[in-house]
């Protein structure tokens, strides 16, 4: 079983019947499932509810775009699969001219229980306070539609993801939205699977398997995010 998650394009998110989950991740659970001839069962939940979910078991393998960090590889282990640099997504123009360096005092969206909201904007507004200047305003939303939801009615001036889908919705988004340039920390994501589990040399094989026939490459096409390829997908024990 798969948890997974949702409203973060082009990774997972509902196709226009709101009942077809769509994006990298289904493509590549299933291109990795496949191989091992197997079909995955996709459990949609909260971002945060993932890893607990894992580490409860009752979920064997957590597939949401999910970011490694030490901090999480102390609870799962991972198997990566792409590689994410986190960027900045404000209104068409950048009227407030935001970049990763000036966010002091601004309000900035994030989702839930991401590397952004519990890591970054933190570690960013604890450096705008030892300088002596105003701290960050940290906005939390469930999920990364209603974070950029945020920024285009006003409540937040940007929104901190990652660089690839942020392009995404900017570029869905018909002008609404402008991304920074920018790739603070670029940081690998990883298929989170339950401590010690066996699973991880198999999906490992299966990842470099589906990178070597071409299908991996043509699935990162199709969403446009292929500046996050990789070539050599590792597990990540902690």
């Amino acid at each position: 079983m798969v948890a997974t998650g949702e409203g973060y394009p082009p990774f997972e998110f509902y196709a226009e019947d709101n009942k077809t989950l769509q994006g990298v991740d289904p493509e590549i659970i299933t291109a990795v499932a496949g191989k091992l001839g197997l079909k995955p069962d996709l459990q949609v939940l909260k971002f945060d509810g993932i890893i607990p979910g894992i580490q409860g078991g009752r979920y064997d393998v957590g597939d949401a775009a999910m970011g490694i960090t030490a901090e999480r590889n102390k609870v799962v282990d991972f198997v990566s699969y792409f590689q994410g640099g986190t960027s900045i997504m404000t209104k068409a123009g950048n009227p407030q001219g935001l970049n990763l360096d000036n966010l002091c005092g601004h309000t900035v969206a994030a989702q839930k229980g991401t590397i952004y909201a519990d890591e970054y904007l933190p570690k960013f507004t604890a450096a705008c306070t030892a300088k002596g200047q105003q701290a960050i305003k940290v906005d939390i939303y469930p999920d990364q539609a209603q974070a950029t939801l945020a920024v285009g009615n006003g409540r937040a001036e940007a929104t901190m993801s990652d660089f690839g889908p942020l392009a995404y919705v900017a570029q869905q988004a018909n002008g609404q939205f402008e991304v920074l340039n920018a790739n603070y920390q670029p940081a690998p994501y990883g298929i989170a699977l339950k401590k010690g589990s066996a699973l991880a040399p198999a999906i490992e094989a299966a990842l470099e398997s589906i990178i070597a026939d071409g299908t991996y490459t043509k699935i990162l096409q199709k969403w446009g995010v292929t500046a996050g390829a990789i070539t050599d997908p590792s597990i990540s024990r902690g």
